[in-house]
């Protein structure tokens, strides 16, 4: 499986890029500035962007969105995440005194996977930095949005966020994924293995 990662933007996030038989699929598109531009269409070149799967609404999670959609380019997001796409004071963007809102109308989230051409990635719940964040499983790769970071977690005081919400969520992540391998492929910083974090992590490790 080729998974490649660029980090774009004001905030240094992740923007994955999935090959897939028909083309790409993209997590997280984050195009800030002209060279995020340019790296992304170097990235992409002529390959058709068949989903763009988004772990949650903050701006520079959704920034490059409109700029990738294309005419069966599928667009997925939480039901409870959705109106971050078209409000500035949800996804965060008044703080960097823009106002963005995304024209491409989403396709919602509504079970616990998401089939993308011949991929089937799990849909697993991981609300605390937003009330709609998710993350998608995609074989061993884990992509975890701003829940699980190298050595940290996701903030919980901007809008959405929720301290006891994100308390929970590592509780029942921990349960579910403490005895399996996988890699954690996170919104901000560096690809970690979750059997690391569990040792390492002191969000995760005291609980």
């Amino acid at each position: 499986m080729n998974i490649q990662k660029l980090t774009l933007g004001y905030v240094q996030t992740n923007t994955y890029f999935i090959d897939s038989p028909s083309g790409l699929i993209v997590i997280d598109p984050c195009i800030a500035t002209p060279q995020d531009y340019d790296a992304v269409c170097e990235m992409v070149q002529d390959k058709p962007i068949v989903a763009i799967l988004l772990t949650h609404g903050h701006f520079d999670h959704i920034a490059g969105v409109d700029h990738l959609m294309q005419e069966n380019t599928i667009l997925y997001i939480s039901d409870k995440d959705k109106d971050y796409l078209v409000n500035p004071q949800l996804n965060g963007s008044w703080m960097i005194q823009e106002n963005l809102m995304i024209n491409a109308t989403p396709t919602i989230i509504n079970s616990n996977k998401i089939e993308v051409d011949s991929f089937t990635f799990k849909v697993i719940e991981t609300p605390g930095h937003t009330h709609g964040s998710v993350a998608f499983l995609l074989d061993k790769h884990c992509f975890i949005g701003d829940f699980i970071m190298d050595g940290s977690i996701g903030r919980t005081d901007l809008e959405g966020g929720s301290s006891l919400e994100m308390r929970n969520s590592l509780i029942t992540f921990k349960k579910r994924f403490e005895n399996k391998k996988i890699s954690l492929y996170p919104g901000h910083g560096s690809i970690s293995q979750f059997s690391d974090e569990l040792k390492h992590n002191p969000y995760l490790s005291k609980r």
